[in-house]
């Protein structure tokens, strides 16, 4: 082949890697977006991203169309009451539709707690025990052994945690830990987070949910199971995962406050299952 023929054909290639990062930057320009207040589309109203200002309207199918990638949608309903999503980053043509629910807004406030200055940046994630999206804050920790925050996110319930922003394996400089905070009935103050690293916890954690307190019922013919956590059975307020280990399907719920959790999920008898808790967040989705 020429020198000429090769030249060319870099070229091409170069021209079609670029096109195809254009129609990828395209792809993500934004998309369709829906939004439910209390199981019902908003409809016919102005709403506004509060992570910039930005306002628009929505149709009468409580839709508009979002130019970017990343809302964070807040309304206010005519008595001053303030409904919120919390951000959500992955809007793009790709999909017809992204629905978000809109939730009364709630203040979580505390004091966060470590027995040493953070030596990499520490970060604050409120994540959403009930959609799985998250916030994510920084923490001052690094000139400070304590930090106070007051964040307002939506009604539900979180796990709040507190981790570095690198990921090396467990034990080796790594600081995690976290409080499950159930706010679905209003804001939540005085919560505490004390942080230290001899008592701190694998990122994964090793404990696993406490089997003689699960019963499984099956349902519908057999095909689907009430999996049911008795109180004590999981960690309080944390993802709890079942996995059907002969088909790979898998389902995340949340336990509740006193650990006991309810999960509705295809499991015919005979079936080989893994129930698994996640107690710092870190392995949803």
């Amino acid at each position: 082949m020429s020198s000429l023929s090769t030249s060319f054909i870099r070229s091409l290639n170069l021209a079609l890697g670029i096109l195809a990062l254009l129609a990828a930057a395209t792809a993500m320009a934004g998309g369709t977006i829906e939004l439910r207040l209390d199981g019902a589309p908003l409809a016919n109203q102005q709403v506004t991203d509060y992570t910039d200002g930005s306002r628009y309207t929505t149709d009468a199918s409580g839709r508009f169309e979002f130019p970017y990638s990343c809302p964070g949608m807040e309304y206010t309903d005519n008595s001053g009451v303030r409904y919120r999503m919390l951000e959500f980053c992955g809007v793009s043509t790709d999909l017809p539709v992204y629905k978000f629910d809109l939730t009364k807004t709630v203040t979580l406030s505390g004091r966060i707690e470590i027995d040493e200055l953070c030596n990499r940046t520490c970060s604050l994630r409120f994540f959403n025990l009930d959609n799985g999206l998250s916030l994510n804050t920084g923490s001052g920790l690094r000139v400070n052994t304590w930090y106070t925050f007051s964040e307002t996110v939506p009604a539900g319930r979180y796990r709040i945690v507190l981790e570095t922003n690198t990921w090396p394996s467990p034990g080796s400089e790594y600081l995690i830990d976290s409080v499950g905070v159930d706010a679905r009935d209003g804001s939540v103050s005085g919560i505490s987070l004390k942080v230290s690293r001899d008592s701190q916890s694998n990122r994964f954690g090793s404990t696993p949910p406490r089997a003689d307190l699960i019963l499984v019922e099956h349902t519908d013919n057999s095909r689907f199971s009430i999996i049911k956590g008795a109180p004590g059975a999981a960690l309080p307020l944390v993802p709890v995962s079942v996995l059907n280990i002969q088909t790979g399907q898998a389902l995340t719920g949340t336990s509740e406050s006193d650990g006991s959790f309810e999960l509705r999920f295809f499991s015919p008898p005979g079936s080989y299952i893994q129930i698994t808790q996640d107690p710092h967040a870190v392995a949803y989705n």
